[in-house]
């Protein structure tokens, strides 16, 4: 592989998102809308000029904070700006904007959301990765069959003790022996290194542990995710569990989503100004990876960390990560997980083996440089067991912590003697994986039959006395989700607040009591051509690893009678069904 070839494939995936563009330009408002990469009929409800507040009767879009998006209205022009904030289930949107005019019309607008294209920046750190330069000796190690990362010698091991030691002993959770393990191995630098974090196994918490003692030993921390929001939760959780630490965020402050008022947020030059009237290790610094190819690899800033922690490393393109060593950093640690949600690609470019996470590479290259926490403190052993068994290689490669394992759904107050059965026996069934087999009726993205189940189940589990924080309904499509949140809140009334109700991208990270799985489609046909999609192994490991103590997966048996005509596809709902047999069914219902 050379670089040349990375270029080219970079390029031809730009190839491709610009022909989708130019479709998008030619489609209405409405059509947009249904993608899901429009709102229409948003109208203005504050009067503050920036940021300005906009509402909708509904929202099935993906548009989320950080979203780059465009305003137009007849007669009105358009107007630009960066969306800070989404509120009541989607209705409300506040929107920081480019350029503020004398008067804003109250509306109605329309929203679209804007493609931003880091083709150029990807392309100009590639071409860096050049023979006797900074990251070459990064590339070979990932590219080049035989090629091995160095094997540095260990020095101030009692030192380098001392220190974890000491951060143990502070840590304000107990550390498990794989914790413990991978802990040890990060802070000996190795050149490259992977800890795999299965669901719930504290990777996060381990990182910010690693950071903390790379630190105090003297070594400049760089922290690098794919978005804002993980770089947010990498620095956040640093400061929960080591409140002393100087912690700096490189990018604007409208990006600070869930991050502490203390930490700031700063032009990178001015991170490393402060940085510089420090002894170098007192401050770690956190930015997206692409913020860091600006100023790191293409530009000079002035920053030279001593090792590299990149979260979520299993959502980070190969082809962007590739360029990594061009940090100039001794040592690089990985930290993810390949069997939760892989990066998201063109879908002309996605069989390429270059689609691929930075992650997953380092795995195919050297698989023996990966540790995997084994200890999950979210999951009860049921959950556990079947997480393990689908996803990690069988029962035991991944164990329910001890305060976890016993863990089952209580509901304060008990389901209601009115309560149709099905629901009753869902509720109060002592299975924590339950597969509720929905009535076969050709539904492709939205089902209406089965949304109105899924919230017959939920709205009883809130009107019992589970907080509406403690559920989640996660399905493939918007506009399933949508119809399920309507239906909800219709089952709850308008003065209980909703559980959140979206896609599977939308809910990695969290954690709940109770987690309702809507399969949604039951034409068998619809599902063949998109077989990949629906039956993602690491989909399906996302969805169901959110729940502590139960999984409730609404799916037809008709899902199975799909007939994928591409291999990938076939092998993903072989996966599925296998997974999905391991449960306990209930018969359809009329729930």
């Amino acid at each position: 592989m050379t670089p040349d070839q990375l270029i080219e494939f970079v390029l031809a995936e730009q190839r491709e998102n610009e022909k989708q563009q130019k479709i998008y330009k030619l489609l209405s408002d409405d059509a947009m809308s249904h993608l899901g990469r429009a709102i229409t009929g948003l109208m203005v409800t504050r009067t503050e000029k920036s940021p300005v507040t906009l509402e909708c009767k509904h929202n099935e879009s993906r548009i989320r904070p950080g979203s780059h998006v465009v305003l137009s209205a007849s007669e009105h022009g358009r107007l630009t700006g960066e969306v800070t904030d989404v509120e009541e289930a989607g209705r409300v949107l506040r929107i920081t904007l480019s350029r503020v005019p004398e008067d804003v019309f109250a509306g109605p607008w329309t929203l679209v959301e804007l493609d931003r294209d880091f083709t150029p920046l990807i392309v100009q750190s590639i071409k860096k990765l050049q023979p006797g330069q900074a990251g070459w000796s990064f590339f070979r190690w990932l590219t080049e069959d035989g090629a091995t990362p160095l094997v540095k010698k260990i020095t101030n091991a009692n030192e380098r003790q001392m220190v974890v030691e000491k951060v143990v002993s502070e840590f304000p959770f107990g550390v498990d022996a794989s914790q413990r393990c991978a802990l040890e191995a990060c802070v000996n630098e190795p050149s490259i290194l992977g800890i795999q974090g299965p669901p719930g196994t504290g990777k996060t918490n381990l990182l910010a542990m690693v950071a903390e003692a790379l630190s105090r030993l003297g070594r400049r921390v760089l922290i690098l995710a794919p978005t804002h929001q993980a770089v947010n939760n990498a620095l956040s959780a640093i400061r929960s569990s080591f409140p002393k630490r100087k912690l700096v965020k490189v990018g604007n402050a409208l990006r600070r989503e869930s991050l502490p008022d203390d930490i700031e947020c700063l032009l990178l030059k001015d991170a490393v100004r402060q940085d510089s009237s420090r002894t170098g290790s007192e401050q770690i610094i956190g930015m997206t990876f692409l913020s860091a190819l600006q100023h790191l690899a293409v530009q000079s800033s002035g920053l030279a960390p001593n090792v590299v922690l990149i979260d979520e490393a299993g959502q980070l393109p190969f082809c962007q990560g590739i360029c990594a060593g061009l940090f100039g950093a001794g040592s690089t640690l990985l930290f993810g997980d390949d069997q939760q949600m892989p990066p998201v690609f063109n879908s002309e470019v996605s069989s390429s083996p270059l689609a691929t996470s930075l992650f997953e590479k380092l795995r195919q290259s050297h698989p023996s440089s990966i540790l995997m926490l084994n200890t999950s403190y979210r999951l009860n052993e049921p959950i556990c067991n079947f997480i393990a068994d689908s996803f990690y290689g069988g029962v035991g490669k991944v164990i329910s912590a001890a305060s976890s394992r016993h863990r089952r759904l209580a509901l304060p107050v008990g389901p209601n003697s009115t309560t149709e059965f099905p629901v009753l026996a869902v509720l109060e069934s002592k299975e924590s994986l339950v597969w509720i087999r929905s009535e076969d009726n050709g539904s492709q993205q939205l089902n209406l039959a089965e949304a109105d189940a899924v919230a017959k189940l939920v709205s009883t589990a809130i009107k019992s006395g589970l907080p509406s924080d403690q559920l989640a309904v996660v399905t493939p499509y918007r506009r399933q989700a949508a119809a399920i949140r309507r239906l909800i809140q219709y089952e709850v009334g308008s003065a209980v607040d909703v559980p959140i109700v979206d896609t599977v991208e939308r809910v990695q990270g969290l954690t709940v009591e109770l987690v309702t799985i809507s399969m949604c489609t039951t034409d068998p046909e619809y599902a063949s051509e998109t077989a990949s999609f629906i039956f993602s192994p690491n989909r399906l490991n996302v969805a169901v690893s959110r729940a502590r103590a139960k999984v409730v997966i609404f799916a037809s048996e008709s899902l199975l009678d799909a007939l994928p005509t591409e291999y990938d596809g076939l092998v993903a709902m072989k996966k599925f069904q296998t997974a999905l047999n391991r449960i306990a069914t209930k018969e359809p219902s009329t729930i």
